[in-house]
């Protein structure tokens, strides 16, 4: 448009139309919405197609989304900010110069006008004056038109503005929203997952007290079992006693060898210890003190013939 160089980097901020702090989402929006108005294929048919508009927003958007291309860009953005301020007031300073000097050519054809038309006839001048009455009438219509036109298209991007501004405040709460409630839903999920895990705790804490109970009843029923058995076995112990002393009371039991050692065999935890007056069926010995009671063939014995009964079945 003038004869001021550009900068050689450009402005790509400026070219986007955000500010340097704007964040990555504002930059793609940005660069969205300059794409569709300057992108090439969406100029309507038969218009002259110039992509340079396109091209710079381009680079300044690939310059932009990468992070670490933005980052070494920042370094140096105000030296370019610099370059791009002093670029503009040259640029304003060239477009001045040119007004002014249009306005002073203007001036001197006005002057030469006018020079003319004093000399011109009087019939002439009321002419020229009518039809620059016209023709200024005809400029205040315009420039009226041109300045409800830029009014309206003002108040249109700022409707626009407006709408765009509301939809990204509704997108926001949205993804709060969303936000809220997959966090919700994560902490019940999260509260079910302890209640399922307390509940599996529980049923091994109650399985593993079930298999315990079960275990000491066994346990307990073994026991039972064992006193029984023992017990019947003293039972029939007391029994034979009983008819052995019931027998000796009658002059039937003699002095003889029984021939249970023969086909008994004697183990070493087969006796008991039996209390009082005792008679050895192996030698004959009366003990006051008491013997011992074979618990399989039941025959009484002092300590020294159930060592050598014991010692005799290994």
């Amino acid at each position: 448009m003038y004869d001021v160089p550009e900068p050689e980097i450009s402005d790509y901020y400026a070219d986007l139309g955000v500010s340097q702090y704007a964040s990555a989402r504002e930059i793609k929006f940005a660069w969205f919405k300059l794409a569709k108005l300057y992108h090439p294929d969406k100029k309507a048919p038969g218009r002259a197609v110039d992509a340079k508009e396109f091209r710079k927003i381009r680079e300044a958007y690939d310059c932009l989304k990468d992070e670490a291309a933005r980052a070494r860009y920042d370094a140096i953005y105000h030296h370019i900010q610099a370059q791009w301020a002093q670029y503009r007031e040259r640029q304003d300073r060239f477009r001045r110069s040119q007004q002014h000097a249009q306005a002073e050519d203007e001036a001197r054809r006005r002057r030469a006008a006018e020079q003319r038309a004093a000399k011109e006839e009087a019939a002439r001048r009321r002419a020229r004056e009518e039809r620059e009455r016209e023709a200024e009438e005809r400029s205040r219509e315009a420039a009226r038109k041109v300045r409800e036109r830029q009014e309206q298209a003002a108040r249109e991007r700022l409707r626009k503005d407006e709408e765009a501004a509301k939809r990204r405040k509704e997108e926001l709460e949205e993804l709060e929203r969303a936000i809220k409630e997959a966090r919700k839903r994560a902490e019940e999920i999260q509260r079910v997952r302890l209640i399922l895990e307390r509940q599996m705790e529980a049923d091994k804490r109650s399985a593993e007290a079930v298999r315990k109970a079960r275990a000491e009843q066994e346990q307990a029923a073994r026991e039972r079992l064992k006193t029984a058995e023992i017990e019947e076995k003293h039972e029939a112990l007391r029994r034979n006693w009983a008819s052995l002393r019931e027998a000796a009371d009658h002059g039937r039991v003699g002095r003889q060898q029984p021939s249970g050692p023969h086909v008994c065999a004697h183990s070493r935890s087969g006796w008991v210890r039996k209390r009082g007056q005792t008679s050895c069926v192996f030698c004959g010995m009366n003990r006051k003190k008491g013997g011992f009671l074979c618990l399989d063939c039941l025959s009484v014995a002092c300590h020294n013939c159930k060592t050598k009964q014991c010692t005799g079945s290994h």
